[in-house]
């Protein structure tokens, strides 16, 4: 039976097998002669080896109900480290939930076995936090016809966790969520000392890479791009998919922002293949696009929920003090928190939906090589690109016109809204573009893009403002019918339609200058 473990803060360096573990605060660091405990690690992964080529490990350390499974990732993704104690025989479900973006339907399976000589101490810390560090070193298994033995070629590995007192009250400098501040400070100022004595911080998978075969994925047996097109659109192919990758981890353990950086990349991809569609095979893109398009509404959802409780403190804090009575702030704030939960619970099914799957499997295969036309315009790369870019300000420049004569109030606010998407196409088309290729634009379309950017930040504030209104009005509905008094979510609406009005004067300014640009 999987026993949950609350996953310390903790860092996890690499060093050479003669490394000295420097002193650390609350006492001499290295472990004292004797107490080493022999164990055995099993590493897992896919049979193409894709855990191992984006950085992540998956470890069970020890055997029996006391195993330690070790989900560990990048330096860059430490935050996103987890532990659990569960049987040594199977990857525990907390694991697997974690990198389904990575595993989706497929299975893990043991692909190295190591010795550890482990020696551990642990010292006291500041304001009731204690250290554990960990010293292993490491010897890769081999089973042979006379049994197991030791390949050689070993390394080293460091582990220091914080953990924490819940006793204690949080001290200065913590952000009032427990002792994280600090324990993060304290993990920063070993980190210093651990580096300068030679350790390189992360999990090893640099050295578990001669141990494990089919180290080339698709992705790099397929580096050739093939055409000038081609040179440009696979690496911004290549770089969204990762990132894409990277957010959805972010988001299956529910990190502040995760969402909306997620759907940024999905709406990315999808505004890349909108605007280079000539470039790429029809029935190809139009098939990546769908199934963008199916994500795209269950993040919605979620981006949208995730908006609005989050505009409750805001509003709320807006108001003359005294304005709001705390039982219409709790209720805001109840219906918004359990509006968020629901859609974000809807987001984790599709993400581990068979659909989901596929739509990552098509994505990799974007990503190593992009279905281009049989003649794209490749003669002339640059002059193709730039063309697709200027068909979606053209089409921006309509819809900014159709917006601003238009006098139906419904009307309006649909061509807003393709405004708004528009202007989001146009920026996501370029930056994907420039950031990994450095492609070249042009001042001119420079100038445009900061005029999109305006018009998307007000048309933003807009929508955003709108859709918090109807939650209030949804809200004080619900409440008159519990038969409280809702004048108060009266003055909270009229706030709001302010806001609004005055987004709606910054997109019209913004709109004329794109107009005269």
């Amino acid at each position: 039976m999987t026993q949950r473990k609350e996953a310390p803060a903790a860092r996890r360096y690499v060093v050479d097998a003669d490394a000295v573990l420097p002193e650390l605060p609350g006492g001499p660091g290295a472990p004292p002669p004797g107490g080493t405990a022999d164990l055995r690690r099993v590493h897992w992964d896919l049979d193409d080896s894709e855990l191992a080529h984006a950085g992540i490990t998956v470890a069970v350390t020890g055997e029996g109900t006391a195993a330690r499974w070790d989900l560990t990732f990048p330096a860059a993704l430490s935050q996103l480290d987890f532990s659990v104690t569960s049987p040594e025989t199977l990857v525990p479900p907390e694991v697997l939930e974690r990198v389904r973006v990575h595993v989706r339907d497929r299975d893990l399976r043991p692909v190295a076995h190591l010795a550890l000589r482990r020696r551990e101490v642990t010292l006291p810390g500041p304001d009731g936090m204690g250290l554990r560090v960990v010293d292993d070193a490491v010897e890769p298994v081999e089973s042979g016809d006379s049994g197991e033995s030791t390949a050689g070629g070993g390394w080293r590995e460091w582990t220091v966790e914080v953990r924490l007192d819940p006793a204690a009250d949080g001290g200065s400098g913590d952000d009032g969520e427990g002792n994280g501040n600090r324990a993060g400070e304290l993990l920063d100022t070993i980190d210093a000392l651990l580096v300068a004595a030679g350790a390189s911080p992360g999990a090893p998978a640099e050295r578990l890479a001669p141990l494990v075969e089919g180290r080339i994925t698709g992705l790099e047996a397929a580096a050739d791009a093939g055409t000038p097109i081609g040179a440009v659109l696979t690496p911004v192919f290549r770089a969204l998919a990762a990132e894409l990758k990277t957010w959805d981890l972010r988001t299956r353990v529910d990190e502040e922002d995760a969402v909306h950086q997620l759907r940024v990349r999905s709406r990315t991809l999808r505004s890349v293949l909108k605007t280079y569609g000539k470039l790429l095979d029809e029935a190809a893109a139009r098939d990546l696009g769908d199934r963008l398009q199916r994500l795209g509404r269950a993040l919605a959802a979620a981006r949208d929920a995730d908006v609005i409780r989050g505009w409750v403190p805001g509003s709320v804090k807006a108001l003359p003090d005294g304005s709001l009575p705390a039982h219409v702030v709790r209720r805001l704030q109840r219906t918004a928190a359990a509006q968020y939960r629901e859609a974000y619970g809807e987001l984790l099914e599709e993400l581990n939906s068979p659909d989901y799957f596929r739509l990552l499997a098509v994505l990799d295969g974007f990503a190593a090589r992009p279905p281009l036309r049989a003649d794209p315009d490749g003669r002339n790369a640059r002059k193709a690109i730039r063309r697709a870019v200027k068909r979606q300000q053209r089409k921006m420049l309509e819809l900014v016109d159709a917006a601003a004569g238009e006098e139906d109030t419904a009307a309006r606010m649909h061509l807003l809204h393709e405004v708004r998407k528009r202007s989001k196409r146009l920026r996501y088309a370029i930056r994907s573009v420039s950031a990994v290729t450095g492609f070249d634009f042009g001042s001119k379309l420079d100038a445009v893009l900061a005029t999109a950017e305006d018009i998307q930040d007000a048309l933003g504030v807009h929508r955003d403002s709108n859709m918090f209104q109807e939650f209030v009005a949804t809200t004080a509905r619900e409440a008159h019918r519990s038969g409280a008094n809702t004048f108060a979510y009266g003055a909270l609406h009229q706030a709001e339609a302010a806001r609004q009005e005055a987004a709606a004067a910054a997109y019209r300014e913004a709109a004329e200058r794109l107009r005269q640009g």
